[in-house]
């Protein structure tokens, strides 16, 4: 026992020692593509070779070289401190047209409009995004695996560069291309296009706008940063169910009708109208025709049959393990996306912030699949509210005739919940979202999706049922 907890000690160091060399690599490697243009790196490249072979000046005259390199390196410089002075930098006036929504992996664009409010003509340069650092802790590094790890080499798997690289933009959440613009005449206005494909979901902050100038020797940039703030709400990924998938139990008999099911009170859904009758009640006369027919009219209600199923999301999931996380939001966003899902009542289940169970019903004109996305682009981990969930799933338990209950964690309080639910006769499916090595036992209402083959593990479910 002993043995195992040094051997985690030390895993656990190695890996911090590992995630800081890591930091400050890509920290100066993000710098020097910054500021330095390829023919500069090149130069600064070319630089510290003369510099090891021309050490020697008595046996050679490569010296010259780094001498002659050295001052177009330090001239490029000069010029880019030079040009940093405020008085002398560019007026420009920028603003972003942003869409409102994004969807994980689907390319998007958003336009860029810039003013030149100076009065020198401004010739080639950059427009890019500055986005902010992510911040990343050794359990998020530890945990994380990049898509197709695994075909890597040793070395490659071990280090973990580019395991470290993949979470880092994927905590940005968004990959941007930088775009290059032919120049800008004094008062002239300019429109530039910006592609990007969103990483993840939320939102995504967009706070500075960086354009980079490049000295005449074009080995430099110099930078001109405008703050311009805006966001963009990254809906999830949607897993795909396939249009013969019909869950939800069956339909039931909803007193009150649609109506009834999102209010509290005696409301009930309208059907038509007919003469008065004896023994009506006063509070269904349709006063209207009372007044312009001179004969009291009455208002008939039904109610009505429809499936009403719950979809509950488990967000009380370690850190380590978001990622499974993510897979169990976008298997949510593909029931609600569902066409079966459109027909019925559908009641989203989970814990916000404050460990404060929510509930949002969607679903037969009340909200549609949208909203319910928009809330699922948002849900984050709350550790340790299962138990605030599963008191609220079982509040609802009368209301509903189906229930979807995507988990990422097996212990007893998840069983508990389903063999209480299970008691009460309400027709259940369970998901479990889980790394390919922790596939639970089969059982006819529990369903393991595999990550990386959630797709594939869906589509199978579908042809069982």
């Amino acid at each position: 026992m002993k043995r195992k907890s040094w051997r985690q000690a030390f895993s656990l160091r190695y890996s911090a020692w590992l995630l800081q060399g890591l930091h400050r690599i890509s920290f100066w490697s993000d710098k020097f593509k910054q500021r330095l243009s390829a023919w500069g790196l090149a130069v600064l490249g070319a630089l510290l070779l003369t510099l090891v072979f021309g050490a020697n000046i008595k046996l050679s005259s490569i010296y010259q070289l780094f001498a002659l390199l050295l001052t177009l390196f330090v001239l490029a410089l000069l010029v880019v401190w030079f040009k940093s002075f405020r008085a002398i930098q560019p007026k420009l006036e920028l603003r972003r047209d942003v869409p409102t929504f994004a969807t994980v992996g689907v390319p998007s664009a958003y336009r860029i409009h810039l003013q030149n409010q100076g009065k020198k003509e401004l010739n080639v340069f950059t427009l890019e995004e500055r986005l902010t650092p992510p911040t990343m802790d050794v359990g998020q590094f530890i945990a994380a695996r990049e898509p197709f790890e695994d075909t890597r080499n040793w070395y490659d798997r071990h280090t973990g560069y580019y395991r470290f690289m993949w979470l880092k933009a994927w905590l940005q959440g968004i990959a941007i291309a930088s775009q290059s613009m032919d120049g800008l005449r004094a008062d002239e206005h300019g429109i530039c296009k910006v592609d990007f494909t969103p990483l993840r979901r939320g939102y995504i902050h967009l706070s500075t706008l960086r354009l980079r100038f490049p000295e005449p020797l074009g080995l430099a940039y110099n930078f001109l940063e405008i703050q311009v703030v805006d966001r963009i709400l990254v809906l999830p990924k949607a897993y795909r169910l396939p249009r013969d998938f019909v869950w939800g139990g069956q339909r039931k008999f909803q007193q009150g009708g649609v109506a009834q099911a999102s209010h509290i009170g005696d409301s009930e859904e309208f059907s038509h109208l007919r003469e008065y009758r004896d023994g009506d009640s006063l509070r269904h006369i349709f006063w209207a025709s009372l007044a312009r027919l001179q004969t009291p009219w009455v208002k008939t209600y039904q109610d009505e049959y429809f499936s009403r199923a719950a979809l509950i999301l488990d967000n009380d999931v370690p850190q380590h393990q978001h990622m499974l996380f993510e897979e169990a939001v976008s298997v949510a966003a593909g029931f609600a996306m569902a066409e079966h899902s459109q027909e019925m009542l559908l009641d989203l289940l989970f814990v916000g912030e404050g460990k404060q169970a929510k509930h949002m019903l969607t679903g037969r004109a009340i909200a549609d699949s949208t909203q319910m996305l928009e809330t699922l682009a948002t849900v984050a981990i709350e550790a340790g509210s299962f138990s605030s969930l599963a008191t609220s799933v079982l509040q609802q338990a009368k209301a509903i005739n189906g229930c979807v209950l995507i988990l990422t964690v097996w212990d007893a309080p998840r069983q508990d919940l389903v063999h209480q639910l299970q008691a009460l006769a309400i027709p259940l499916m369970v998901l479990l979202v889980c790394a390919e090595d922790d596939v639970e036992p089969a059982k006819p209402w529990l369903h393991a999706l595999r990550l990386g083959h959630i797709q594939a593990d869906l589509d199978d479910l579908a042809a069982g049922l």
